[in-house]
């Protein structure tokens, strides 16, 4: 439930992502305490944003149709990445193919596939998303400074996500440096969360 309703939250402001800067502040706030120790895990940040969430807010919000609704949500994000972009983001979360599967099938180094899902990532955040009644249309303005953290974001969720080495050191450094680069994170989360609602959602029509 609590996830449910982080998520709908952060869902009812992709447009407008600085709306959320007093929910990934006090996320920030957090980290910063001498006896917090990060956890270098997409599931420890996820979780201390979900604790915050319901310190920060008496009631969660209205659920969203977590559907149609996120259908054409992510079909409207998708449609404004680069095609190679698409198509290997597409066929990772849909498909669930691993990057070496995806070299096979794309004719392209396992590395670049991880570059260009990354870049993605990245690139979604940016991206305008249809209006709809669950959030207003498109007038997010992105600085220089946001696609930098939201590029280091991806980053950062690659390697928290697979099995690449990394010190964990220099992501509790990161995560710590600023509210923007938590805020990033959580955005980029979101919408991986939200691409796997929507595929999972789909594999069921099909089994069906």
């Amino acid at each position: 439930q609590d996830d449910d309703a982080l998520l709908s939250f952060l869902f009812a402001r992709l447009n407008r992502p600085r709306a959320i800067d007093a929910l990934s502040g006090n996320v920030f706030i957090r980290l910063q305490h001498r006896h917090t120790r990060i956890e270098p895990s997409l599931c420890f940040i996820w979780k201390m944003a979900c604790s915050a969430f319901n310190d920060c807010f008496q009631a969660p919000p209205p659920r969203c149709a977590l559907n149609g609704e996120l259908r054409l949500l992510v079909e409207s994000a998708v449609a404004q990445l680069p095609n190679v972009h698409a198509c290997a983001l597409i066929a990772h979360k849909r498909e669930g193919l691993s990057y070496d599967a995806l070299s096979e099938k794309l004719r392209l180094s396992a590395s670049t596939i991880e570059k260009y899902v990354s870049q993605a990532r990245a690139l979604i955040r940016t991206f305008a998303v249809a209006p709809s009644e669950q959030h207003e249309g498109p007038i997010i303005i992105v600085s220089r400074d946001e696609i930098l953290a939201s590029e280091g974001a991806a980053g950062w969720f690659h390697q928290l996500s697979t099995a690449h080495a990394y010190a964990p050191s220099d992501f509790s450094r990161w995560l710590r440096q600023r509210a923007l680069h938590v805020r990033e994170l959580l955005l980029i989360i979101a919408w991986d969360r939200l691409f796997e609602h929507v595929y999972a959602a789909r594999t069921l029509e099909r089994q069906e």
